[in-house]
C-alpha cells in the first residue's frame, strides 16, 4: 500500500440513529450510476431507494474526528468550516476507479511524498444545496459539474469519474448528511469533490494512485453581508493564468496562485482582485468567480463576459446566460471586456452595471472598481445593487427554489434529504 496502513474507524458521529462505525451508502458498496439528461432536458427523478446501512473497511487511513462536534449556529453561519458527519471516498489506479463509499468524516493520513504535495496535483468541483419552496433539497444540475470535473481529471492524468457516478455520489452524499442542510434563510448546504494524487513517488509524472473526496459543509453567504454591492482592485500585477495553460481548469494551483493577489486586494479595503491579462487592460475573471459587464442602450440589455483558453467555464455563468437571453431577452456577447471600455461606458451616462458570478457567491453585484492602472474609481451607478444584476439575482433564486420555468431542467430535486419543519429544528439543536 502506498498509505500507511487502514486504522479503525472508531468516530461516533450520530447519523439519524446509526453509528459513525456504519457506512451510509445507496444500495451495497458500489460505483453509483444514475441515466440522466443534460443540457436544458429535464432532470431526471432519483429512483428512491432506501438507504441500506453497511460496514465498510475502506482502503484508507482516516483519523476519525476527536471528541463531539462543536455545535453550529444556523442562524450566523459565514462561508467557514463546518464539515458534516460523513464523505465519500474513493480510489482510482491504473485499474480504474473503485466503488464511491460513504465513510464517517475526519483526517487522511497520506504518504509524505505523495504527488499531491510536491506537485499540486489537486482538483475540484463545488456545487450547492438549497431547501426549495416545499422543503425538497435541490442542487444545479449536477451533470454540468460532473462534465468539468471530468475534463480538469484529464488535464491531471486521471481516469474521468463518469458522469453518472459523480452525479450519484452528489446525491448520497447530502442524502447521508440532511441533517446538515440550512433553511434557505440561513444559506445553503455547499458540496465540496475533489481528486488528489495520493500515490508516492518522486519523479515529475501522474501519480499511480488518485483519492476522490466529497464532503459537505453549511455555509452562509460568500461575501458577508449578503447581496450586496462589493469592491475590486484592478492592478495588473497579478495575472490569473497564462493563456492555454490551467486556467480553464478547476485545478488547485489557479487557486493558490490568487492568494497573494486577493490578500493584498482585502488589505486594501477591497473585496477581491480583478485579473487583467498581460496587456493592463482587458479583464479575466473577478477573484475566484467570473466577469460580466451589463449595460443598458435604447431600451436594449447587454451582458458582456470573457470566454478564452484562459478561464474557468463557469456553470452558474451558463445558467445566467440562458436566464438572461430565454427569459429576460437580455443580449449576451462572450468577448473580454476592458477597463478603457468600462471608463468610457461609465462616464457616458449609460447605464452600466457589473458583477461576477459562481457556486458561492451566486450573484454579487460590483458598486465599484479601482483602477490602479489608470488611477481612478470606476462607480456603477450610484455603487450600489443595479437593477439588472438583481434581476438576474431573483431569477436564479426562483430557479433553485423551485418556482420557475427553468427549475426541473437546471436543477435536480432530492426528494430523499427532505426533513419536516420539526425535524431541521430538532437537528440544529443537537
Amino acid at each position: 500500500m502506498l498509505l500507511r496502513g487502514v486504522a479503525p474507524l472508531t468516530s461516533a458521529v450520530n447519523l439519524g440513529g446509526q453509528s459513525a462505525r456504519s457506512i451510509v451508502a445507496a444500495g451495497a458498496n458500489r460505483a453509483l450510476s444514475t441515466v440522466g439528461t443534460s443540457g436544458l432536458g429535464p432532470v431526471r427523478p432519483w429512483r428512491e431507494e432506501t438507504l441500506k446501512v453497511i460496514r465498510v473497511e475502506p482502503d484508507l487511513t482516516i483519523v476519525p474526528t476527536p471528541g463531539p462536534r462543536a455545535p453550529i449556529d444556523f442562524n450566523k453561519l459565514t462561508f467557514s468550516l463546518n464539515v458534516g458527519p460523513v464523505m465519500a471516498v474513493a480510489t482510482e489506479t491504473k485499474s480504474g476507479w473503485g466503488p464511491i463509499q460513504m465513510v464517517p468524516s475526519g483526517d487522511v493520513l497520506f504518504d509524505p511524498m505523495a504527488t499531491v504535495f510536491h506537485y499540486g496535483s489537486a482538483g475540484f468541483e463545488g456545487q450547492a444545496c438549497v431547501l426549495d419552496h416545499k422543503g425538497i433539497p435541490r442542487i444545479w444540475d449536477p451533470r454540468a459539474n460532473a462534465t468539468r470535473f471530468a475534463s480538469t481529471c484529464t488535464k491531471l492524468g486521471v481516469t474521468p469519474l463518469p458522469v453518472d457516478d459523480f452525479v450519484g455520489a452528489n446525491r448520497d452524499v447530502i442524502v447521508a448528511n440532511k441533517s446538515m442542510i440550512p433553511t434557505t434563510e440561513q444559506g445553503s448546504l455547499y458540496l465540496r469533490f475533489f481528486v488528489v494524487g495520493s500515490g508516492a513517488g518522486i519523479g515529475v509524472k501522474v501519480s499511480d494512485q488518485h483519492r476522490l473526496f466529497g464532503l459537505v459543509n453549511p455555509v452562509g453567504s460568500y461575501f458577508p453581508g449578503g447581496l450586496r454591492a462589493i469592491s475590486l482592485l484592478a492592478t495588473g500585477a497579478y495575472p490569473r493564468a497564462a493563456e492555454k495553460g490551467a486556467g480553464a481548469f478547476k485545478v488547485g494551483g489557479n487557486y493558490s496562485n490568487s492568494f497573494e493577489a486577493s490578500g493584498a486586494a482585502k488589505k486594501s479595503g477591497y473585496d477581491e482582485e480583478l485579473y487583467l491579462r498581460a496587456d493592463r487592460n482587458t479583464i479575466d475573471e473577478a477573484g475566484a468567480a467570473n466577469f460580466v459587464l451589463a449595460y443598458e442602450d435604447r431600451g436594449q440589455v447587454t451582458l458582456v463576459s470573457p470566454e478564452s483558453p484562459s478561464i474557468l467555464p463557469g456553470t452558474t455563468l451558463k445558467r445566467v446566460i440562458t436566464l438572461a437571453t430565454e427569459e429576460l431577452g437580455y443580449k449576451v456577447v462572450r468577448r473580454a471586456p476592458t477597463l478603457k471600455e468600462i471608463g468610457e461606458l461609465v462616464s457616458s451616462g449609460v447605464r452600466t452595471e457589473s458583477f461576477c458570478t459562481g457556486t458561492a457567491a451566486r450573484v454579487a453585484p460590483i458598486g465599484r472598481i479601482r483602477d490602479e492602472v489608470n488611477g481612478r474609481d470606476l462607480v456603477f451607478g450610484d455603487g450600489q445593487v443595479g437593477p439588472i444584476a438583481q434581476k438576474i439575482y431573483d431569477g436564479l433564486a426562483s430557479v433553485i427554489g423551485g418556482t420557475h420555468r427553468f427549475s426541473d431542467t437546471m436543477t435536480m430535486a432530492i426528494p430523499a434529504a427532505y426533513r419536516t419543519p420539526d425535524e431541521i429544528a430538532a437537528d440544529q439543536a443537537r
